[in-house]
Order: structure tokens, then sequence, then C-alpha cells
């Protein structure tokens, strides 16, 4: 696959599923046309803190793996609108988001530049599926 041009944002697309206290995620990197890698990570989270606490873990260890492989600039795009909105506006948000909220925080200091924000639904629907998610009924 190409490298990424370190002076260029790095796009991540990525979707997760999570239940009790397991999760999967999968990621789509590019840079302008070019697809540049694939990655699935497994994370773990308190299970008693089910929903966003999922949310915030799963974006958490993408970007620092994001952050190790070497991405300075990076823009990261999941399924949570709500997330992005509380990153970008740093709202007040409940207190078990508290923790998770700051971890995230720093992950994503690692880099000269990141963003964050909600990905295109079309954008989601190949990944969802590969990361195992399953709509409640």
């Amino acid at each position: 696959m190409p490298t990424a041009d370190p002076r260029k944002i790095v796009r991540v697309v990525y979707a997760y599923s999570a239940k009790g206290g397991r999760g999967r995620l999968v990621a789509r990197l590019s840079q302008g046309p070019l697809e540049l890698e694939h990655l699935e990570l497994g994370f773990v989270y308190h299970p008693a803190a089910e929903g966003r606490v999922a949310t915030y873990t799963a974006t958490t260890v993408l970007a620092r793996r994001l952050a190790a492989m070497g991405l300075r600039r990076v823009e990261l795009l999941g399924p949570d609108g709500e997330l992005a909105e509380d990153i970008v506006t740093r709202r007040r948000l409940p207190t078990a988001l508290t923790v998770p909220y700051i971890t995230l925080g720093c992950a994503l200091n690692r880099f000269v530049e990141g963003r964050i924000g909600a990905a295109e639904p079309a954008a989601l629907l190949a990944l969802r599926g590969m990361a195992g998610y399953r709509r409640s009924a």
C-alpha cells in the first residue's frame, strides 16, 4: 500500500461494535484518492459503562495506534456525531465521561493536527459489517 505524505491529513473512517466490555474496531485510512491501509483493532472497556464510554474507548485506542504508526496529521471520522460535538465544542459531559474525555484528548494531543468528526453513513456501511455491528431489535 502507498505511504502517507506526512505533510497531508490522513483521513480515517472507522466503525466499531461493542458489548459486554469487549469491542472490535475497523478503520480505513486514506489520503486523497489513495487508500493507505485497513486496520482492525480489539479493545476493552468497563462493561458497566456501556454506550458512550465504548465510543470514547474505541476512538482513543484508534488514535493511540495511529500515533504509534507515526502519523502526525489525522482526521478521525466515526459513527458517533455526539463524540465529535463533545470534542469540538468542549461541552459539559456526564461525570461517567470525564475520564474517557480527558484520555481521548490526551491521545489526540499527540498529533500535530488532529481533527474529529462524524462519518457519512455511506462510508460506514461496509465498515460496520466488518466490525460485527448488529443493530438492536
